[in-house]
């Protein structure tokens, strides 16, 4: 098993921001070879921005409205009209218009990707993104569809295409696997919440040591899921405000609708 100074050896330099904050759980069931692939392939893309302009056209139409990919032409403001709330709420769409999008996803959700105008927010992509898989990605669609809109067995059917659950197992560990990863959801269902970086690390902490305990594996694309939840924590954390997920979550269902 490699560990995980290994995989921050291999890493680039860019993503080793990122990676402290990743269960050292989830690079004990994952192909690492594969992971190291992955990796070089956005190192590349990274350094060169590679791709960033094509992904970015792609994107427009699934934009939050008050959010516009940044140009030359961005006119920013010191006196935005844009609330805190407002904020992190229309970087919460974002997150969802992406995974329910086609194509690429722009993982970097960082705040130093962002800058406000009088009313509108600047998206500074960059070429951190990364094509999931389309059952991957439609088991995330599904994952969250399901949790939000209270759809059991839209949920499970998710879980199962990440490959959380196994359509085998027993009805014990399905619902043990729900309940551990809807606690990454916290309260979020009933009631606008508070995000916090230590409370993302322990759920997914849980989730990746019960996979380990029964000695599965996960797809290594996991390890990028995982970057773009850090990178939205990283940046929701720092917002002092409670922000209404379902709500952003379904503005984001609309535009497909």
């Amino acid at each position: 098993m490699e560990s995980k100074q290994n995989i921050t050896d291999i890493a680039p330099g860019f993503l080793k921001d990122f990676l402290p904050f990743i269960s050292p759980k989830l690079f004990e069931i994952i192909n690492i070879p594969d992971l190291s692939i992955k990796m070089s392939k956005m190192g590349f893309n990274y350094l060169f921005n590679s791709g960033v302009d094509g992904h970015s056209k792609k994107l427009e139409d699934q934009l939050p409205v008050n959010i516009e990919f940044q140009t030359l032409d961005s006119e920013f403001s010191e006196n935005s009209k844009i609330t805190n709330k407002a904020y992190g709420e229309s970087v919460l769409e974002l997150f969802f218009s992406q995974i329910r999008a086609e194509g690429a996803i722009f993982l970097d959700l960082r705040s130093e990707r962002f800058n406000l105008g009088d009313e509108t927010i600047f998206f500074e992509a960059n070429g951190m993104w990364f094509d999931f898989s389309r059952c991957f990605r439609a088991g995330l669609s599904e994952v969250y569809e399901g949790f939000y809109e209270q759809k059991e067995d839209v949920f499970e059917k998710g879980l199962i295409k990440i490959k959380l659950i196994d359509e085998s197992d027993s009805e014990e560990i399905k619902n043990e696997m729900k309940k551990l990863f809807s606690a990454h959801f916290g309260e979020a269902l009933n009631t606008p919440i508070k995000f916090s970086m230590k409370d993302f690390q322990d759920s997914f902490h849980q989730v990746f040591s019960f996979l380990f305990k029964q000695g599965k594996q996960l797809p290594s694309e996991f390890t990028f899921l995982g970057i773009f939840l850090v990178t939205l924590y990283l940046n929701l954390s720092s917002v002092d405000e409670k922000l209404d997920v379902k709500a952003a979550y379904s503005r984001a269902n609309l535009k497909d609708s």
